[in-house]
């Protein structure tokens, strides 16, 4: 089996048969990613290459030996299609489950709100196309995999040698990640709190919540919870 570091979760063509924007960008990156040195599957070049007919099988394990998964979407339905809505669900709940600790998903999305997102997708970091998201996505890439990145010239810590840019974007960037990683332990957590209470429609008070990524993961049943406050 084909050992991939990156899955490229994307829809190919559109309900008339025609081939997405979505493909096209999954192209951009899957160039960059070679770029890197790093094994991506692209389902369009990857199976092709593979020449397997175990369709279903060669995604699974695509989905199992990659640490990293960019879902690349300018269509809500896109991501709601069945295999697209597979992809990143499954490897959704691997890293929530602590299946796949240290993977990563994020979205690269183009001409759609993210609020538009399905709740999963819409509490991930995203990147959007017309902010610099393609090359602000294989910044985020190369930080992940460790690879050597170049140091912006904007102001730096020295601290032990460190080059962290600690601008306003990159610690929230840094404080939605660190929120991602934690989440997994969450969301075992407060099933149990919640079921020792007793009853529902709780009140909650989350204090340094951040932007808020754990606070709606965790707290948006309404059947469960009533008022929710978040304080960063």
């Amino acid at each position: 089996m084909d050992q991939f570091k990156i899955f490229l979760s994307y829809k190919h063509h559109d309900k008339d048969g025609a081939i997405t924007r979505d493909h096209e960008l999954t192209q951009i990156i899957y160039k960059k990613c070679q770029d890197l040195g790093l094994p991506a599957f692209f389902s369009d070049k990857s199976i092709q290459e593979i020449g397997s007919s175990r369709y279903k099988q060669l995604i699974d394990d695509a989905l199992d030996s990659s640490t990293l998964m960019i879902v690349i979407c300018t269509n809500v339905e896109f991501v709601q299609s069945e295999w697209v809505h597979y992809e990143w669900d499954s490897y959704f709940n691997d890293i929530l489950s602590g299946i796949k600790p240290g993977s990563e998903l994020v979205t690269l999305t183009e001409g759609i709100k993210t609020s538009d997102m399905p709740r999963t997708l819409r509490n991930l970091q995203s990147f959007p196309v017309e902010e610099s998201g393609i090359e602000r996505l294989i910044e985020f890439i190369k930080g992940h995999f460790k690879l050597k990145t170049e140091t912006p010239h904007s102001t730096e810590s020295t601290i032990s040698g460190s080059s962290y840019d600690y601008s306003y974007g990159n610690e929230q960037k840094r404080l939605e990640i660190q929120a991602f990683l934690e989440a997994r332990v969450d969301v075992k957590l407060i099933p149990k709190l919640v079921e020792s209470i007793g009853r529902k429609k709780l009140s909650v008070l989350d204090l340094g919540c951040s932007g808020g990524f754990v606070t709606r993961l965790l707290f948006s049943d309404p059947d469960q919870f009533g008022t929710v406050i978040g304080i960063r």
